[in-house]
């Protein structure tokens, strides 16, 4: 599983963060809340015009858009695994059980669109609802059956350290400093986190909520658990933490355990936070039945 998460991680994060449209290629934004599967009420609204098709390009780029401006949501070459995470809202792919292996290979091309006279009331949901618009396309038409468990689970939890958090509360319309983003005209360019360098990671007003799924996500050098943002802090930040620089593969034994120490000492030290271990009930998705969907 570790290493379907993190294949998938940059085009989960996106596919749950509040830009318009994307490509899976490009740097992910990391701009995602920690979703769980909690189960979210379904609009009433329903799309009008649904395609599914298989996509059997052969190739990793694939592009989703679900603009609140649009009639639609459109896919194309997505995996089935993707799509049913979106449609649930989850950012982890750990949260959800019983996936076989076919719907992380399958790729498909979805397009679902409203009809003209719900257009007002389509641009009215929040992102998440209109992802759970997708939920009942996956049970008609690729027969999903699903419930919810709730378990324990190990996690990591960011919280403030002694002596205060060492963040710069990010001003609208101000320039964000010390960004490979910054405008030197004062532009904003909104909320994300990415690279600018070896280890490193910028946050443009970016909530502890972000950051939290951003430590979450450390490829080879993952924490093994998830972090889950208990700062209580509320607001949007900028800051640049230094990490550790990434290895060249998976760190053995006492390496990966002083890595993460690197990691805890790096977010205590430059963002006056801290990492402790804990536990979290979580919400889990089981799927109890999902097959090749039927024919448009």
């Amino acid at each position: 599983m570790q290493s379907r998460y993190q294949y998938l991680a940059p085009c989960l994060a996106i596919a749950v963060a509040l830009s318009t449209a994307i490509s899976a290629q490009a740097q992910p934004s990391h701009a995602a809340a920690q979703s769980s599967a909690a189960p979210a009420s379904v609009p009433s609204l329903a799309f009008d015009v649904v395609s599914i098709r298989r996509n059997t390009s052969g190739t990793h780029e694939m592009t989703r858009q679900s603009s609140s401006n649009t009639d639609s949501i459109s896919m194309t070459n997505v995996p089935l695994a993707l799509v049913v995470l979106y449609a649930y809202w989850i950012s982890d792919p750990n949260m959800i059980k019983g996936l076989p292996d076919q719907a992380w290979a399958d790729r498909y091309d979805v397009t679902a669109k409203v009809a003209p006279e719900s257009l007002a009331a389509y641009h009215a949901l929040t992102s998440r609802q209109r992802a759970a618009m997708l939920q009942p396309i996956l049970a008609d038409r690729f027969k999903l059956r699903v419930h919810h468990e709730i378990k324990d689970r190990p996690v990591y939890a960011l919280v403030v350290a002694k002596g205060g958090p060492k963040l710069k509360e990010a001003v609208p319309g101000e320039a964000h400093p010390n960004t490979a983003k910054a405008d030197p005209n004062g532009m904003h360019h909104g909320q994300t986190i990415f690279v600018t360098g070896p280890g490193q990671i910028t946050g443009e007003a970016t909530t502890m909520q972000d950051l939290a799924l951003t430590l979450s996500d450390r490829g080879e050098q993952s924490l093994g658990r998830p972090v889950m943002d208990k700062t209580g802090l509320t607001g949007k930040y900028d800051f640049t933490l230094q990490l550790p620089t990434p290895t060249s593969g998976p760190a053995p034994g006492d390496d990966a355990q002083q890595s993460i120490a690197a990691l805890f000492t790096a977010v205590q030290e430059q963002l006056g936070l801290k990492l402790q271990p804990s536990t979290a009930s979580t919400d889990y998705l089981v799927i109890d039945h999902i097959e090749r969907p039927s024919a448009n």
